[in-house]
């Protein structure tokens, strides 16, 4: 059965009230009653070449490859196996594929019904069609021709789930606040936060080298702006749980040569032919900025 048709969130208004009321729960009180239920991950998201399955290697236990064929069209398919509808703010190639603006705290997104999974075909150019992804030459992929090739090769998929009532369990009796307990409590976190910054910082220094060594300037492929097609949406209004997504998944690609310069495939012995492309079509005059305008030709 084929995966249902996403469905667009209007701009999520971010409801931080229920944050609040948790970090002024005295520790005391909190570590006997009902731990609030967190948000929930588990979320997945993987790509389709042509109708069937990506090769992907993993590197490190984390960072997934896909080997991209020049010129194959592919799909992004996002599940969501929680109770709550999740949306799924997605960017290819450092752009957001819903509006074509660099990611922020404002972009919108697709919603996943609880339980369910949706196929994303290309580029939103209305509410009707999109602009299917391929796998193109860095020049002739929307980031090169909007000038943008920072993020090339890199899927990002952020997941917020919806905002839902919590319920907290109240203690029958009250709980006496220990002030010395507290202090010694709050020393431990902050000694613990400090402990954990050290690996945090060098991880990020780790992935700005990756950055430099071959994410952008080893990149061979990037995503076309490709032909058209159908795949109608609806909008509703969305409310996010957090300002901070749940999950965040990370699927980068490269051809065989590009994967192959980064140690993660045997050097080719002989370059493989690529098949022809299409351009783009001529699109005609955008006038809507909630939508992907097609790029300079």
């Amino acid at each position: 059965m084929k995966p249902k048709k996403a469905t667009l969130s209007t701009l999520p208004l971010l409801a931080a009230a229920g944050l609040l009321l948790v970090a002024a729960t005295p520790l005391a009180a909190a570590a006997r009653s009902r731990p609030i239920v967190p948000a929930p991950r588990g979320f997945t998201a993987h790509l389709t070449c042509d109708g069937g399955g990506c090769p992907e290697i993993t590197r490190g236990g984390s960072t997934r490859w896909v080997l991209a064929d020049f010129g194959a069209r592919y799909e992004i398919v996002v599940g969501n196996p929680s109770d709550l509808w999740v949306e799924a703010v997605v960017t290819v190639d450092g752009r957001n594929i819903l509006d074509g603006y660099r990611a922020s705290t404002r972009s919108r997104g697709y919603l996943v019904p609880p339980h369910d999974t949706i196929t994303i075909e290309g580029w939103r150019t209305s509410s009707q069609d999109v602009a299917a992804f391929r796998f193109t030459s860095r020049g002739d992929s929307y980031a090169g021709r909007v000038g943008d090739t920072r993020d090339l090769g890199v899927i990002k998929v952020e997941f917020f789930p919806e905002s839902a009532p919590r319920r907290q369990w109240i203690p029958e009796e009250p709980v006496p606040w220990d002030l010395e307990s507290d202090g010694a409590r709050r020393d431990h976190a902050g000694k613990s936060a400090g402990e954990a910054a050290a690996p945090r910082a060098s991880a990020d220094s780790r992935c700005a080298s990756a950055r430099c060594l071959g994410v952008d300037g080893g990149q061979n492929l990037g995503t076309q702006f490709g032909e058209s097609r159908w795949s109608p949406v609806t909008e509703r209004d969305f409310t996010r749980a957090s300002s901070r997504p749940a999950q965040v998944t990370t699927i980068r690609y490269d051809d065989r040569a590009g994967l192959a310069r980064r140690g993660l495939l045997p050097t080719p012995r002989y370059e493989e032919p690529r098949r022809w492309v299409p351009d783009p079509p001529d699109y005609p005059y955008y006038e809507d900025d909630r939508w992907v305008p097609p790029p300079s030709r």
